[in-house]
């Protein structure tokens, strides 16, 4: 989380995170839900003051977890794999925009919270 800065802004399909304790709450929420979750930068690219990387996330849902609706979704014992990428603005060292694009419908399939057609 040293790497927010106080004011940062993580924007991705679940919603906007504003300031660096609502995404460390985010995240610690998402911890919670898959504490064995893995994450993989692939493809890496900077310019400037942004940078965009391309990542894998792999975890087992053994915790809860919380939906975009505030509900909780126990435990599945399902294991999730998805790929994304995000586009990151840095000042002075620090994020202070963090943009996540993802297939958060692949994540609701996996779950068992939707049906792929």
């Amino acid at each position: 989380m040293e790497l927010y800065a106080e004011d940062a802004v993580q924007t991705m399909p679940d919603g906007t995170f504003e300031g660096r304790r609502t995404i460390h709450e985010r995240l610690r929420r998402e911890l919670e839900g898959f504490p064995d979750a893995t994450y993989t930068v692939g493809g890496f690219v900077e310019q400037g003051n942004m940078f965009a990387d391309e990542w894998s996330f792999v975890g087992t849902h053994t915790g809860p977890f919380p939906l975009p609706d505030g509900t909780q979704l126990p435990p599945t014992g399902k294991r999730v794999e998805i790929r994304g990428m995000e586009l990151v603005q840095v000042r002075d060292g620090k994020i202070v925009i963090d943009n996540l694009y993802y297939d958060s419908m692949a994540v609701l399939t996996q779950l068992g919270l939707a049906t792929a057609r």
